[in-house]
C-alpha cells in the first residue's frame, strides 16, 4: 500500500474516524468532570521567636499539624455553614509539610560536614517556621478556597486560645440583675465594672496604642466609658439606695450581708493564722540554713549558697528559691486576712443601712432598667473590640503569608490531547487495517 493508497483511504473514511475521535474526546471531557480534583494552598508562619525553637508562644512544644485535627477542621465547616460534611474525612485531605529556605538547607547541609555524629548535628539546626498547607477537595475551586481560608482562620483561633491567651469578659445576666434586690443588683454590677476595667488595664500595659478597626474604641476608651457609667449613673442609684434603705426582701438581704459579715471574719482568722505560722516556718528555715552554711560548709565555700543570677527555664519564668515561696505565702495569707476585714467593715456599715422593713420603688426600677440596658451595650462593645484585639493578638505570633492557591489535580488540557492523538492514532490504525484485510480479499 502506497502512500496515496493511504491518504484515500484516510480521506474515504474521514467521518468515522472523526466520529470516533470526538466520541473518546467526549469521553475524556466526562471522565475529568467526574475524577478531578483541586489541590488549595496556602502557606503560614509562626512569628514567635521560639518557634525556631520548636515551642509555641508558651513555650510548649510547637504543633504545626494540629491545623489538621478534626476540631480545628469543624470550626472551619461551622464557619463556612457546612453540616452534612464529616471533619475526619475532609482532616484526612490535609497535609502540612515545613518549608525551608534554600540558605537553611545549605547551612544545614554544611554542619553535616562538619560533624561526625548525626546527632550532635541535630542539636543545631533551627526548626522550620514556615509551612505549606494543602488541601485536595473533590468538591470544586470555590469549596477548596474558601474552606482552607476558613480552616487558616480557625487554626488562628485555636492557637490563639490555646498557646497565646485570649481575652473575653463575663457579662451579668438580665434575670440576675433585674431580678435581684436594688443593693444586690448594684453590688453586681459595680463588681463586673471594675473588675472589667481592672482587666482592660492589663491590656492597656501591654498595647498600649491598640484601637479596634471595628468598633473605633481603644482599650483606655472602654475603660473611660466603664468608669463614666460607673460615677454618673450607677454609683447615684446605689448612694440612693443606702440613703432610704430600699430593700424588695429586707429580711433575706440583712440575712445574707450577716451571713456575709460572719464568713469574711471566720476566713480572715483562719489566713491570720496560716501567716502568723508561714512567719515562724520562715524563721526556722532561716535559722537552719545559717547553721548549715556555717557550721556544714566551710567559711570560704559560702558563696557558693548565694544565687547571683537569676534561674529561668524554657519559658522565661524565674525559679523561686523555698524561702521566696514561703515569703509570698506569708504575703498572701496576710492580705487576704485584712482584705477581709475591709469587707466586714463595709457589710457592717451597709447593714445598718437597712431595717426589716421591705417595699418597692418604680423609680428604682426604671432607673436599674436603664442602667442595665447601657451596662449591655457596654459589654458588647467591649466584646466587639476584645474580639478585635484577640485577632491582633493571634497575628502577631502566627500569620498567612500567601493567598489561597488553587490548582486543578489532573491537567485537562493535557488529557485532552493525549486522548485525541491516542484515538487519532488508533482510528488510523483500524482504516489502514481494515483497507489491508480488504485488498487480501480482492
Amino acid at each position: 500500500m502506497t502512500v496515496t493508497d493511504i491518504q484515500k483511504s484516510l480521506l474515504k473514511h474521514k467521518r468515522p474516524l472523526a466520529l470516533f475521535v470526538a466520541i473518546v474526546v467526549l469521553l475524556c471531557h466526562f471522565y475529568l468532570g467526574f475524577a478531578q480534583t483541586h489541590t488549595a494552598t496556602v502557606y503560614i508562619k509562626y512569628v514567635d521567636e521560639n518557634a525556631k525553637n520548636g515551642q509555641a508562644a508558651n513555650g510548649s512544644v510547637l504543633k504545626p499539624y494540629e491545623i489538621a485535627d478534626s476540631y480545628v477542621v469543624g470550626e472551619a465547616l461551622k464557619q463556612l455553614g457546612i453540616n452534612d460534611i464529616k471533619a475526619s474525612s475532609l482532616a484526612q485531605k490535609i497535609t502540612v509539610t515545613p518549608v525551608l529556605s534554600k540558605a537553611e538547607q545549605e547551612k544545614y547541609s554544611s554542619w553535616i560536614d562538619q560533624f561526625s555524629s548525626y546527632e550532635e548535628t541535630e542539636e543545631n539546626k533551627l526548626n522550620p517556621i514556615y509551612y505549606c498547607v494543602q488541601f485536595e477537595s473533590e468538591e470544586g475551586i470555590a469549596f477548596a478556597q474558601d474552606f482552607l481560608g476558613a480552616l487558616v482562620q480557625q487554626y488562628r483561633i485555636h492557637y490563639a486560645q490555646k498557646y497565646v491567651g485570649q481575652y473575653v469578659v463575663v457579662a451579668e445576666t438580665e434575670s440576675a440583675i433585674l431580678n435581684a434586690d436594688y443593693f444586690i443588683a448594684a453590688q453586681r454590677l459595680q463588681g463586673r465594672l471594675e473588675t472589667n476595667m481592672d482587666y482592660l488595664r492589663t491590656i492597656v500595659n501591654g498595647d498600649k496604642n491598640y484601637r479596634s478597626p471595628s468598633t473605633g474604641y481603644s482599650m483606655s476608651d472602654l475603660i473611660e466609658a466603664h468608669a463614666l457609667l460607673l460615677e454618673t449613673k450607677l454609683a447615684p442609684v446605689n448612694r440612693y439606695i443606702l440613703d432610704l434603705g430600699i430593700s424588695k426582701d429586707a429580711d433575706t438581704l440583712i440575712a445574707s450581708l450577716q451571713h456575709d459579715i460572719d464568713n469574711a471574719q471566720l476566713n480572715s482568722e483562719k489566713n491570720a493564722q496560716k501567716a502568723e505560722t508561714e512567719e515562724q516556718l520562715m524563721a526556722v528555715y532561716a535559722e537552719k540554713n545559717y547553721e548549715y552554711l556555717w557550721e556544714v560548709i566551710d567559711g570560704d565555700e559560702d558563696n557558693s549558697q548565694v544565687r547571683h543570677d537569676a534561674e529561668r527555664d524554657n519559658s522565661y519564668t524565674t525559679v523561686k528559691t523555698t524561702y521566696d515561696q514561703m515569703m509570698l505565702d506569708y504575703v498572701d495569707y496576710a492580705t487576704a486576712s485584712r482584705d477581709l476585714l475591709i469587707d466586714k467593715a463595709y457589710n457592717q456599715s451597709y447593714l445598718s443601712q437597712f431595717t426589716t422593713t421591705s417595699a418597692t420603688s418604680d423609680a428604682l426600677d426604671e432607673d436599674m432598667d436603664e442602667i442595665y440596658a447601657e451596662y449591655q451595650q457596654l459589654h458588647d462593645l467591649t466584646t466587639r473590640t476584645l474580639k478585635d484585639y484577640n485577632d491582633y493578638l493571634a497575628a502577631k505570633h502566627l500569620m498567612q503569608v500567601s493567598g489561597v492557591q488553587v490548582e486543578e489535580t489532573l491537567p485537562d488540557l493535557l488529557f485532552y490531547v493525549v486522548s485525541g492523538i491516542l484515538s487519532i492514532g488508533l482510528g488510523v490504525v483500524f482504516v489502514l487495517f481494515l483497507e489491508l484485510k480488504r485488498e487480501k480479499k480482492i
